[in-house]
């Protein structure tokens, strides 16, 4: 079996010097084998070292997480992966409460959103590359030198 561990380490880099489990949600997509790694990696001696994660939220936390898993509108082809994370993280920042709760769930589901509105995404993002595209050319083109040519005598 391979050593998990180097790459847990790297991929906690990520957000080095924050509690994920003080926050509300967590948006990136990972493996539940992943979450018990980060959960035994802060019950470590000395892997706290300038981390605040109080012992009542460390000793409850468990109790407080479910795993509900829940069918979503999935891509219908083999290259609109990235595009539905995207989408899905879109939408859910726009529509999550503050905190969500088990009777918040019914909101997101195979009816959420159909699929071809996430696969739509794609032309959303190069028109927004473009637009920025531009813009850079467009702001580099006025703060180049005036012309060389000679002045009119």
């Amino acid at each position: 079996m391979v050593d998990q561990a180097p790459y847990f380490l790297k991929m906690r880099r990520w957000w080095k010097g924050v509690d994920i489990f003080q926050k509300a949600y967590l948006l990136f997509p990972v493996h539940a084998e992943f979450l018990k790694q980060e959960w035994s990696y802060l019950n470590e001696p000395g892997s706290l070292e300038g981390f605040h994660l109080h012992g009542s939220v460390r000793r409850n936390l468990p109790r407080n997480i479910c795993k509900k898993a829940i069918e979503v509108p999935q891509q219908e082809n083999d290259y609109d992966c990235g595009l539905f994370v995207l989408y899905y993280m879109k939408r859910f920042i726009e529509e999550a409460p503050e905190r969500l709760h088990e009777k918040d769930l019914s909101k997101f589901g195979k009816r959420w959103f159909q699929p071809e509105e996430a696969s739509a995404l794609r032309k959303e993002l190069r028109a927004l590359l473009l637009r920025l595209f531009e813009e850079a050319k467009y702001n580099s083109d006025m703060t180049e030198p005036a012309s060389r040519e000679r002045p009119f005598r």
